[in-house]
């Protein structure tokens, strides 16, 4: 009698309503209809609300359908039951027609304004990857092929020192084409790690030198960037049970953008302390720095102001470095002030 008077009532108000009574024959209904929002009572035969919940939470194309449950119990402990398993609004019988109407309103107003969020931050990701990947394939690859053309084309009257200088350039572009293409394809083995919520690979039985692995790094960085008087070094050392190049991938990328986006004179400044049970790296930088919605939106592919910094980079970097601390078991954080500079701090456990 309650399912057949809600049936009528949101008929009333123009909705289209179908009805089922239980959870096993709402779920034959969700096969072939998605839904604005689910009514749904807590106790029924077969099955109940609460594991309908459980098997519409489950599933990607149901997962985002605002869930009410109706129900005669006022319990506060079951009502955290249901809001813990993902429902979204609990009524309590007897509900008023306004109650109700206001409670598939809101529901319905939430889901669209998430929705849009998340369409605004796609387009976002799309126009950045967009801009970005065809820019960072084609200029390395360009200096390749004319540089080596050219030289195909004069190498008998280019000069030793023009010649140097040319095959310069192409390692170099080379080099940068290669870090791409391995940034990506760190990116996607994290993905994927990250979704099956495994760790495998990332920790190793043997310990790695910290103080060694640091210092050689910040100062291949500071020579690549001709800044090795710009190199601050305050590291204590400490044996860690990472895999080396997941560590290297790591402590690279964050040195490098240290140095990619500070001044040449200014001090990068890299610390390294045992704690209780992490190790914490600290990086500082007195560059550019990122406002706090820059710092809030970092992620793969996004670039900030790329036309007055002139970056160059997929933006993998930050987003990669974050990754492999977080699946270590680690902590990560950025604290930054435009025009002041930019602190990553990052905790990786000694033993996992």
């Amino acid at each position: 009698m309650v399912r057949q008077n809600l049936v009528e009532l949101l008929e009333a108000e123009s909705f289209e309503v179908i009805p089922a009574v239980h959870g096993a024959q709402a779920m034959e209904v969700l096969e072939h209809f998605v839904p604005d929002v689910i009514i749904c009572d807590v106790m029924m035969p077969i099955m109940d609300g609460h594991t309908l919940l459980q098997n519409v939470r489950s599933q990607r194309s149901l997962a985002d359908i605002p869930f009410i449950f109706l129900t005669a119990k006022a319990d506060p402990v079951e009502q955290r039951r249901g809001m813990t398993m993902g429902a979204d609004d609990y009524l309590t019988k007897p509900f008023t027609r306004e109650q109700l109407l206001s409670a598939i309103e809101i529901r319905i107003q939430k889901r669209d304004l998430m929705r849009a969020k998340y369409n605004e931050q796609l387009d976002t990701l799309r126009n950045s990857i967009s801009g970005t990947l065809p820019h960072e394939l084609r200029t390395p690859l360009t200096g390749i092929i004319g540089f080596a053309e050219y030289l195909l084309d004069n190498l008998e009257t280019t000069s030793p020192e023009e010649a140097r200088e040319f095959l310069t350039f192409i390692l170099n572009s080379g080099k940068r084409l290669h870090r791409l293409i391995e940034n990506y394809v760190t990116y996607s083995d994290l993905q994927m790690k990250t979704l099956s919520m495994s760790n495998t690979g990332y920790r190793s039985s043997i310990g790695m030198s910290v103080l060694e692995t640091l210092t050689q790094i910040a100062q291949n960085e500071s020579y690549e960037f001709e800044r090795s008087d710009d190199l601050v070094l305050d590291i204590d050392d400490a044996e860690l049970f990472v895999e080396e190049k997941d560590a290297e991938k790591i402590f690279t990328e964050l040195i490098d953008n240290a140095f990619r986006f500070s001044r040449i004179g200014s001090k990068v400044k890299i610390v390294g302390r045992q704690e209780e049970t992490m190790y914490m790296v600290r990086i500082i930088d007195s560059g550019i720095g990122m406002t706090p919605d820059q710092v809030a939106s970092i992620g793969a592919y996004v670039q900030f102001d790329r036309h007055k910094h002139e970056q160059q980079g997929s933006g993998l970097g930050i987003t990669i470095a974050r990754g492999l601390v977080e699946l270590l078991g680690g902590r990560f954080s950025i604290q930054s002030a435009e025009g002041v500079g930019t602190t990553v701090e990052c905790r990786i456990p000694f033993n996992g």
